[in-house]
């Protein structure tokens, strides 16, 4: 019984630290690429940094950007292309790591329920 909980907790935990892995890679990456290659950009898009978005909740400035294309204002050229080819993988694991936090913090409850 406690080998199950604690196997289904270690599983969901598990998944959900893959996912902020990979978020925070695609995250890293951006970042480093918008910063490096299209200044201009990344000060359009607000300057985002890993510091300063540290958290689910610090991101959602930069995803609303991301989310409503903000990055076409750009006056540099293939800035557009580099940000399509990150605006998918970003949302896609930015909305999956805030799905999945939610049974890693409630896993208490979950688990007692479906273990007894």
């Amino acid at each position: 019984m406690v080998e199950d909980t604690t196997l289904a907790f270690w599983a969901v935990f598990g998944f959900w630290f893959a996912l902020l892995l990979a978020g925070s890679f695609v995250q890293w990456r951006f970042y480093r690429g918008l910063r490096d290659q299209y200044p201009a950009t990344w000060e359009l898009l607000g300057q985002p940094t890993m510091i300063k978005d540290r958290t689910l909740a610090a991101t959602w400035e930069t995803i609303k950007k991301l989310r409503d294309r903000e990055y076409e204002k750009s006056p540099e050229r293939g800035a557009v292309p580099f940000c399509e080819s990150y605006r998918s993988p970003f949302l896609v694991l930015y909305y999956a790591n805030c799905v999945a936090v939610i049974p890693v913090f409630t896993s208490p409850i979950w688990v007692h329920l479906v273990f007894g």
